[in-house]
């Protein structure tokens, strides 16, 4: 069945439904980190987790059908920076200039000179979130992460190098199922014999949902198949089934709820898109709430006072800036300002690319995949263009031909009886059926 791009659907739900979780899994990490949890903080662990996988099917779904809808690569670039950086511009300097002059030990003077403080703006700003964590002796409580001014702020590299890798695809003319099936195919062989690392972990998902989106432009997707699918993918985080079939089962069952579920989540963006700010200002708001409960405590009074201060943070933030910001996606760029702005918001790129994320890491991440993929594709378009012929000479190569034998021809001719105009001979094997085709 042939299925109509989708419109709307429960995406922006999705969305807030992972933003939303991985405050909550994070309500453990940030007083008790990564260990001594228990069992149940464990699972609000991996419930995090799954949360983050969610946004890379997500955005591997939307972002390639972006690309298809662009009127030109420029745009695309344009309209993937201007989701990203302006919001996270204005995340980080919330947290340097009105977090860190509240909590730091250091008198104004010198916080505001600190080289740290230079570095924090700059290199998280640029997608680099490893080298400056912290901010100069800003401590929210004593324990391991009491430091760490936002620790969601890791993923964002690596869905700018997935976003990447489609406008690789799509500069080349390679957007396609095949190519993102081939995608997926070395993520998860990558994963198995450990080739890439752990790069091929986002990329795995966001490959799957590249898949979907080809596969869903052709198909409808089945609700019980999709209900299997997200059980499966389920016990699979159990080591019950093979890891590799999780992104697409997981894949299968988020696009399902998100274009084909015979229900739909109004009134998701009510009040913005908030899911974006809320991912953003979580980790902050939820070491603000540490530090106001003394220090360490109960994970639930963390997630209680996080969640609805960081929806208010993500209020401000997509009224007063993304929004805004996205309002260049598809404006006129015939004027001399607004073609400024569409290149300074592409070198803005350019140079997270080059400082942020550094090339070494871009390379490894985006352009040696993307390139293994592309090679992958085409090796796999070539052999579905020649097999024919390679068939084709199997099939003829004993044919007795000129010498005479078993073999018999059939005239095809065309036009009106006794006026053909065109005939072929056909040599054909012995048994040949006319009527069978066989």
């Amino acid at each position: 069945m042939t299925a109509s791009a989708p419109r709307g659907g429960n995406f922006d739900a999705i969305r807030l439904i992972a933003a939303s979780a991985v405050i909550f899994g994070h309500s453990f990490i940030v007083v008790l980190g990564k260990g001594g949890r228990g069992f149940f903080g464990d699972q609000a662990g991996s419930l995090a987790v799954c949360a983050v996988e969610t946004f890379f099917i997500l955005s591997g779904y939307l972002v390639t059908q972006s690309f298809e809808r662009s009127r030109s690569w420029p745009r695309f670039v344009l309209a993937r920076s201007l989701r990203i950086f302006p919001g996270l511009v204005a995340c980080v300097l919330f947290s340097a200039f009105i977090l860190g002059p509240v909590f730091t030990k250091l008198p104004l003077s010198e916080y505001f000179t600190s080289g740290t403080l230079f570095g924090f703006i700059t290199y998280n700003s640029l997608l680099d979130d490893y080298s400056f964590s912290h901010l100069p002796a800003v401590t929210f409580h004593p324990y391991k992460e009491g430091n760490v001014i936002n620790g969601s702020l890791w993923s964002l590299p690596w869905e700018f190098m997935c976003y990447s890798i489609v406008f690789i695809f799509g500069v080349v003319r390679r957007l396609n199922g095949r190519t993102a099936a081939v995608l997926l195919g070395l993520t998860l062989f990558s994963l198995t014999f450990r080739v890439l690392n752990h790069y091929a972990w986002f990329l795995s998902y966001f490959a799957a949902g590249m898949c979907l989106f080809f596969f869903r432009k052709r198909y409808r997707l089945n609700g019980w198949i999709a209900c299997l699918a997200g059980l499966l993918a389920l016990v699979g985080n159990y080591g019950l089934i093979p890891w590799g079939f999780i992104p697409v089962l997981g894949a299968y069952f988020i696009i399902y709820v998100a274009v084909d579920a015979p229900f739909k989540i109004k009134n998701a963006t009510r009040f913005g898109d908030l899911s974006y700010g809320i991912y953003l200002y979580g980790w902050p708001c939820e070491e603000l709430a540490a530090y106001l409960l003394g220090g360490v405590p109960p994970w639930w009074q963390i997630f209680v006072l996080a969640l609805p201060s960081a929806a208010v943070l993500a209020w401000l933030s997509w009224h007063a800036v993304e929004r805004q910001a996205l309002r260049w996606k598809d404006a006129d760029l015939s004027g001399l300002r607004q073609r400024i702005g569409a290149v300074a918001m592409i070198a803005y790129s350019s140079t997270a690319i080059l400082l942020g994320i550094r090339f070494k890491i871009f390379g490894q991440g985006c352009v040696l995949p993307a390139a293994l993929a592309l090679g992958g594709g085409q090796i796999l378009s070539w052999a579905r263009t020649g097999w024919p012929a390679v068939r084709s000479w199997f099939w003829y190569a004993d044919l007795p031909g000129a010498e005479g034998g078993a073999g018999h021809e059939i005239r095809s001719h065309g036009g009106s009886a006794g006026q053909p105009d065109s005939q072929a001979v056909v040599a054909v094997k012995p048994g040949y059926s006319e009527s069978r085709g066989t």
